[in-house]
């Protein structure tokens, strides 16, 4: 701030301007600590998904850790779309978007997802993950194109945030967290029909913004609710229970007497029931408590920082590049669980340098647009 934007109610420090009600959850350049490392943290758990592909389904190695890997970075996704809402919620505190914001924030993602869909759908034929008959084809396109149906969530929530109600967002989110744990227990135990309901709910219900409402208004709401915890003191421990506890239910609840118990993995793992909780004590304990989470990583904060402004390039690239590594270190998955965890940690540390450097390079040129941001 240059001292001819001073304005009343500013203290001056040498050549700096300081609000004297600079906020303390963010850092320097203005961004708010604990959001990016939700979101690296996000990130790294989505390429985990992914590698646990490939380690689980190695014959002679012990598959158990890596299934207990995959399940607990189901929070991935779901973190994802409470940043969503918590950013918005953020810098649109005083003022309410106008139409044309449904668009620039809708561009950032579905132009994203016109160009990299034939890429992927292109990468998946070749590769063989994807088969060359029609039903395959049809059913790839209309999941959302791979791990890409995440571009086509978050413009929905965009739509809705211009007329979501700026008070009484806590108790306006505890009612949507319902209807979403609602809509997930009826997708996994409700009776199939094989009609078009069926269609909707149970096989295409993770395309539909009513299944991650609940994520969506908890972000919305999360300044509240840190005001309200603040005043009555225990964030912290708050977090910390509803995450060890939300841990120990998605662990425990595989939901196997469930008639739709097959939805219940895969995408359809990040709309089960009990998600929510472990989502929501991660969100409190990095968004509520950036101070007690990011204390002593001083030498990290430039890497969370990039990491967290590439976020979005990463999590399009990095099952092409993954794939590359993976077959690069294929002579490492059919030893014993030892070197298995060494590969395996190799394998997502190298899939995410690449995928930020990839992610970078695309941003330094006049394709930028393509991962959703400036050329920088």
């Amino acid at each position: 701030i240059t001292r001819a934007s001073m304005k009343p109610g500013a203290v001056q420090t040498q050549n700096r301007v300081e609000s004297i009600e600079q906020p303390s959850l963010t850092t320097p350049a203005g961004r708010h600590a604990g959001a990016d490392l939700l979101r690296v943290l996000a990130t790294i758990a989505v390429i985990t998904i992914h590698a646990c592909a490939w380690f689980a389904s190695a014959s002679t190695l012990d598959s158990a850790p890596y299934r207990v890997f995959a399940t607990l970075s189901d929070f991935s996704v779901p973190a994802f779309v409470v940043l969503a809402g918590f950013l918005l919620a953020r810098r649109y505190r005083y003022t309410t978007p106008g139409l044309s914001f449904v668009w620039r924030r809708a561009r950032r993602t579905i132009v994203p997802w016109l160009i990299w869909a034939p890429i992927l759908f292109g990468f998946t034929l070749s590769t063989g993950q994807v088969a060359s008959n029609s039903s395959s084809v049809w059913e790839w396109w209309a999941s959302g194109g791979g791990h890409l149906y995440f571009l086509l969530i978050i413009p929905q929530l965009y739509a809705l945030f211009p007329i979501w109600p700026r008070r009484h967002r806590l108790p306006i989110a505890c009612a949507a967290l319902v209807v979403q744990v609602c809509l997930s227990i009826v997708r996994l135990y409700g009776p199939t029909t094989s009609s078009w309901f069926d269609v909707v709910t149970i096989w295409y219900g993770f395309l539909l913004f009513p299944y991650w409402i609940g994520y969506f208004a908890i972000g919305i709401a999360m300044e509240e609710l840190i005001a309200r915890l603040r005043q009555h003191g225990g964030a912290l421990w708050l977090g910390l229970f509803l995450t060890l506890g939300g841990g120990w239910l998605v662990l425990t609840m595989t939901y196997q007497d469930a008639p739709n118990a097959a939805y219940a993995h895969g995408t359809g793992a990040f709309i089960t029931p009990f998600l929510p909780i472990l989502v929501t004590g991660l969100a409190i304990l990095l968004l509520a408590c950036p101070g007690a989470m990011t204390r002593g990583w001083g030498a990290l904060r430039r890497w969370v920082r990039v990491v967290s402004r590439y976020s979005l390039g990463i999590y399009i690239v990095h099952p092409i590049i993954l794939y590359a590594v993976a077959m690069w270190l294929n002579h490492l998955l059919f030893v014993d669980v030892v070197d298995g965890l060494i590969g395996f940690v190799s394998l997502v540390g190298i899939t995410l340098a690449l995928s930020i450097a990839l992610s970078a390079l695309i941003a330094r040129t006049p394709l930028a647009f393509a991962l959703g941001t400036e050329q920088r």
